[in-house]
Parts: C-alpha cells; structure tokens; sequence
C-alpha cells in the first residue's frame, strides 16, 4: 500500500515514513474480514467517518491569513498533503522550505501532484512565516531532509559583484570599520600576524627554514611508521593527489607552540566501494569530557594529556590505495612513480576509522573496556580496585585514575606502541583551558573568547550586564533589513563553540541560531550583546569543585521550560543543566 501511495503521485521515496503513517491511518479505519468492522470504531467506542479522506500526495493550496499576508501577496501557497493530524487537521509537506505544516484550511486537489522532476526555487526566496496566534497551524521540521555534499575546487575564482552598496540607515549609528583602515591596536595585531603568518603554498614554506623543517619531520614520521612503499603505477589505478597544509600552533597566552605542516591527500578524489568502504569513526562528546573532568575532580584524580603524533598513519588500510609523490620533495629520476599507502594518510575518508581501529584494539588488548553509552570512553580495573579512565578525542587522550603508578604505567606502555607526546598535567585541550584553583579546577575559554571579539572587532565595545535583553523576544520581521548572512554565521558557530564551558550564554546563543538562514538587523544586534557580555565576563568559567569524600558524588540536575515561548509557532523552550 505505502509503495503504490508514493508511485501514483511520482513521490520521492524519503516520503515513506509519512505514507506508511497515512495507510495505518487508512487501514485503522476500514472494516476488517476477521471483526467485520472498523477497528478504530472498536477502539474508540464512537462511529467514525472517512469524508475526511483525500489521495496522499495531492496538490492543494493553504489558506494564508490576512495578518501574515501583504497587501499583493498570494492569498494561499502551495502544499501537498501527506497525511492527517489527531486535531482533524491535514499534515501538509511545504516543497520550497522542507518543512510539515497542520492546518485545516486548504483546499485539496485530488486530479494534481507537484512536480518533482523540476528544480526547486532558490532557499533564498521568502517563505510566509507561521500564523503566530492560530491553533490550526504549526510548523516542524522534516527528519528527513538531507543536505546535499559540495566540494569547491581550490583555483575556482569567485565572481564578485561590482553593483555600488550603500550603509544602512539603522547602523548609521555604529562604528564602521572599513578594510583598509585599521585602528592603532591592530596595526600591531597586523604585523604580528605577518611575523608568523601561515604560508600559502609549499613553495613559500621551503623558503622558511621553520616550515621546511616542519615538512622534513612529516616525511620522516610518514617513513617511520612505513606508511608508504613507492612502486610503479599500474595500469588500471589512479593516484590520488597529496598536497601540504600548514598550521601555526599557539599556546594559550598567544605564543608559538609549534610549526605543523601536514601532508594530506585530497579525500574528495576517492570513490565509494573502490578506494573506501566505512568512514565512520567515533569521538568523545564535548559533554563527556566535561564529565570526566568531573568526576576526576570529585574522587581528586590527577588528570594528565597524552597526544600521538601523527596518529591517523598508524591506521592499516584494508583498501588499495595509491598517492603522488609530496610537491616539492619528489624524487629525482623516478618522478613518474607513485606510492602505495599501507597505512592512512590524513585527508583519506577511511582515515579516521583506520585509527580508531588501531587505537581500540591497543586499548582492548590493554584490558580496558569501551563504554557502551559513549564510544570515546575507556575504563580500566587495575588491581587492589584502582580503576583507570581514559577519555579518546581523535589523537588525543585525558587519562585520569585512582593510583598514579597505574596512570605512568599506561602512559609508559603508549610510548612503547606509539610515537607520542605527554604534555603532563591537563591545562588546554580542544580549545578549552584549564587552571586548578584551591575550591578544585576551573575550565574556561578566556582566550577563544578574546579571539572572538578581536575578530568581530568587539574589544573596544561596552560591557553588557546580561547576555540578552529581558522581555525581549526575536522574531522574523520580512520588513527589517537583511545582514551579512556569511558574517551572522561566524559570529553565532564561534559562540556555539564558547558555551563549551560558557552555559550562561547558552539560551541567548541557541535563540540567535534560529535566524541565521536570514538574519535581519535586530539579530545581528542581539549577537552583539551576547559578545558585549562576554567582553565583561572574560575570566567566566566552569568550575568543577574538589570533593571531599572520594566516595560520595552527587549528581544535581536542575530543568526549566517556558509556556509558548515562540512568537512565531507558540513552541515552548526547555532546559537542563547537570
């Protein structure tokens, strides 16, 4: 039944979760051989009627009231309908904005479909939003929308519009910074950043003695770990594309920490089912590491940092896989000859579960056993009940435990399967700090956070006392001015990262993120708040306490949720804290 309800309006099959819900609802209302009579009758102890029913998939068009429509605006949109509501509504697909609307005042026609072979309007365009005040409405979105995967070629040139723009009269009041302007403070920001700037391609980086030599330490852990071999090309193979990449490392007061140049492939020249099978490799939660730093610092177990280096070419590959040789470090007489990866390399798809196969199987073969709930998570007894934790983040581990010998031993043990790095006492992983105080070890971001206000040019702005104004509620105005999308986005991702140990900011972030597809003035103003408080609240942080009773940790949860919150669809928001 679901197959012919999809075939008959040509619908795509990411519809089969609603069709099949629509034919149970159907069936539920059909008289039955066995009973012979209508099981939701049976069920309901009331007659039930079916005029209700229309062909799943028709074209019909929803009713727009005259509060949410402009003077020329269309009076209704269209829809198409793909099931039925418990209110007696109709659940209705919206084809330009992916989402399902309930209302009862659409008219149906059974004779139409949409078409599906046509391509979609622009995601640009604007959408009626939801009637704010009518019950019959609500808005959700759909599960299973799949946004599609793109790669840009690095030489493409992007085309960019010479039309004259203007300033907008709304922000005539703020500082405006322009490009080729920069303030006293940053001219130094400028010429430091120039001192130790990143280089661009490979051909600057071997005319800097720092960077060269950071290429020649690649090479040599990528020989080491005998991650390639080079050999002729046959026939039938393609090589895939290597290319270098440089990153400069700091440390958290802003110093250089290290010279990286990393040798990657170019991932996106892989086929599916020939060059990789799986790619899926699991990491630990940004929540569970605060977890286990809570619960070392509740029992008052050291914390230490392990890093491996260069971890994803100790991942064997299953796959035959062939690369070209480095640019710049090609061998002389055989530049035609390729190599043949017996171990990942990074930018490989399969990369990432290649090592976690590797490290799992250490960690197993070590005793410990992985968490059931949380995949990056390892738990060790040792003997006399110590027990030993460790926390997997790609190539970084926090290793914490009750006895420190059992804690060297395992580090000792690292160092004698792996090339590693202890970096000691946990202080900075993942961006996040960590500074140990006499009340027990605060997390904090205090340098992320500073980096985003000089990147949004916010350091010279004034506090705010509060992360967003009270009483204030954010909506979707079509008649306000538009804002930089692109800017929006980096503003609100570079906060979402911040409340990593910044929950006070959590509530107004995760309002802000529900405008950035369309961000209007007055958002781009609340996520300047957000950022006027943080500019006050730098030395803000989490502080997981020292408990004094190894024995005893309470776990306290505190929840809260407003009533019909959203102007917009009248949904309500909740909240929990641990």
């Amino acid at each position: 039944m679901t197959r012919s309800m999809l075939k008959m309006k040509k619908m795509p099959n990411t519809f089969w979760g609603e069709a099949v819900r629509t034919a149970a609802y159907i069936l539920n209302r059909c008289p039955t051989k066995k009973l012979n009579q209508i099981p939701e009758e049976i069920w309901l102890g009331c007659k039930q009627s079916a005029k209700h029913l229309r062909v799943f998939g028709s074209l019909c068009y929803m009713h727009i009231p005259d509060a949410k429509r402009r003077k020329l605006g269309d009076k209704s949109e269209p829809m198409i309908l793909v099931g039925y509501h418990e209110t007696g509504a109709y659940r209705l697909y919206h084809p330009l904005n992916h989402s399902i609307v309930i209302s009862r005042d659409v008219k149906i026609c059974e004779n139409e479909a949409w078409d599906w072979t046509k391509k979609e309007k622009s995601s640009s365009h604007t959408i009626p939003t939801i009637i704010e005040d009518d019950d019959q409405v609500e808005q959700v979105q759909l599960d299973t929308e799949v946004q599609p995967e793109v790669h840009v070629e690095e030489n493409q040139v992007t085309r960019t519009s010479v039309r004259q723009r203007f300033a907008s009269t709304r922000l005539a009041g703020h500082e405006v910074i322009p490009d080729n302007v920069v303030n006293e403070e940053g001219e130094f920001v400028h010429f430091a950043l120039l001192a130790d700037a990143e280089p661009i391609n490979y051909e600057a980086a071997l005319n800097e003695d720092v960077w060269k030599n950071a290429m020649i330490e690649e090479l040599n852990s990528i020989n080491r770990n005998n991650t390639w071999k080079l050999i002729e090309l046959p026939a039938s193979k393609k090589p895939i594309d290597v290319k270098w990449v440089f990153k400069l490392k700091l440390k958290p007061n802003g110093e250089v920490a290290k010279y990286k140049a990393r040798l990657v492939a170019r991932g996106f020249m892989q086929k599916a089912g020939m060059d990789y099978f799986e790619v899926y490799a699991p990491v630990a939660r940004l929540e569970t590491v605060r977890l286990i730093v809570a619960i070392a610092c509740g029992r008052n177990w050291p914390m230490h940092h392990l890093d491996v280096k260069s971890a994803f070419l100790n991942g064997p590959l299953d796959e035959e896989v062939y690369v070209t040789q480095p640019p710049g470090f090609k061998i002389k007489g055989k530049e035609d000859m390729v190599y043949r990866l017996h171990k990942a390399l990074y930018g490989l798809k399969q990369a990432p579960r290649a090592w976690n196969k590797r490290i799992d199987s250490f960690l197993v073969k070590q005793e410990f056993v992985k968490c059931k709930s949380e995949y990056g998570v390892y738990v060790k007894k040792g003997s006399e009940g110590n027990q030993l934790l460790i926390c997997l983040y790609v190539d970084d581990l926090i290793v914490t435990g009750s006895d420190m010998n059992e804690i060297e031993a395992f580090k000792s043990q690292m160092m004698s399967e792996f090339e590693m790095s202890d970096l000691g006492k946990l202080t900075y992983f993942l961006g996040m700090e960590f500074t140990e105080v006499a009340e027990g070890l605060v997390m904090h971001q205090k340098k992320y956070a500073s980096d985003i206000l000089k990147r949004f040019n916010m350091m010279s702005c004034n506090p705010s006392s509060s992360p967003a104004e009270t009483n204030v509620k954010l909506v979707m105005n079509e008649d306000e001015e538009p804002v930089n999308p692109t800017l929006f986005k980096q503003i609100v991702g570079s906060l979402r990262y911040l409340c990593n140990s910044r929950p006070d900011i959590a509530y107004a972030v995760g309002i802000i993120s529900r405008f950035m597809s369309e961000p209007r003035v007055s958002h781009l103003l609340a996520a300047k708040r957000v950022m006027r408080y943080i500019k006050g609240t730098l030395q803000y942080g989490i502080l997981f306490p020292k408990c004094l009773n190894e024995n005893t940790i309470e776990l306290t949860a505190y929840s809260d949720a407003d009533w019909c919150g959203d102007r917009q669809d009248r949904k309500s928001t909740s909240g929990n804290q641990l």
